[in-house]
């Protein structure tokens, strides 16, 4: 078997992150959800998810340029509890 390179390590690691968001939002709401949970999670450091997403904004967008954005319950509730405005003038 061959090992994996870094360029598909980097985007195993970003879809983890990214799947792990989207489940807490689902139960916790975006706004309570900290990065602290996501890398919590998936048992990676805190570091991480900031390497692979800079802002919180970007786990939400790359959740969407996904093509199962908008599909199943947690989509929609991830939708639903989404601040009205900014979230990054939310306190995130």
């Amino acid at each position: 078997m061959q090992a994996a390179t870094r360029q598909e390590q980097k985007a195993a690691t970003r879809d983890r992150l990214v799947n792990a968001a989207m489940a807490l939002f689902a139960r916790k709401g975006i706004v309570q959800t900290t990065t602290a949970d996501i890398a919590r999670s998936i048992r990676m450091s805190h570091g991480v998810v900031f390497l692979h997403f800079p802002k919180r904004d970007d786990l939400v967008i790359g959740r969407r340029s996904r093509r199962t954005w908008g599909s199943g319950p947690c989509c929609r509730r991830t939708c639903a509890c989404w601040p009205s405005s900014s979230p990054s003038t939310r306190g995130w």
